[in-house]
């Protein structure tokens, strides 16, 4: 049996917006079933959110690509890790942590000896996940998402020098 390559890691490209919205439709509603309202969920879809943060988020993320399909992105802000999604079909599959990794590294080669992300309240595979990887919850915050507001956890970790 031959294994899988894993998949690329490299800058978006304007061109992988459509792609970027699929995974984000593919993953948003597993991902936060149960822990959203239905109500904020629909909202979400209703106003076409996860196409609007693809289109106008995309300068600021690199992708992880597995031959010529995106399987999982990552946004970085200045030091904030924005967003971070894997396809529900690559999940446990490195790709999170490959890109989780790659983050980081872009925070600390900026000069920040520190990042940050924000988790929603009840996303607990999510809270697990960085916990796994030296973050630690430092905060509380409220997120707006299309009128409804959602609790999440701040979390931190430090990143050293470079």
């Amino acid at each position: 049996m031959t294994a899988t390559p894993a998949p690329t890691l490299r800058p978006a490209r304007e061109s992988d917006v459509a792609a970027i919205a699929a995974v984000l439709d593919r993953t948003f509603p597993v991902a936060y079933a149960g822990v959203l309202p239905p109500a904020a969920l629909a909202a979400c879809r209703a106003a076409d959110r996860l196409r609007r943060l693809a289109a106008t988020g995309w300068p600021h993320m690199w992708v992880a690509e597995s031959g010529a399909a995106v399987v999982g992105f990552v946004q970085v802000l200045d030091a904030r890790i924005a967003n971070l999604w894997v396809a529900p079909a690559a999940q446990g599959t490195g790709v999170g942590r490959r890109l989780l990794d790659l983050a980081e590294t872009a925070i600390r080669r900026a000069g920040h000896g520190q990042a940050r992300l924000e988790v929603f309240d009840g996303n607990d595979r999510a809270l697990e996940f960085y916990r796994s990887r030296g973050w630690s919850a430092v905060g509380r915050g409220t997120f707006d998402l299309e009128g409804h507001p959602i609790p999440e956890t701040v979390m931190v970790k430090d990143l050293g020098a470079d």
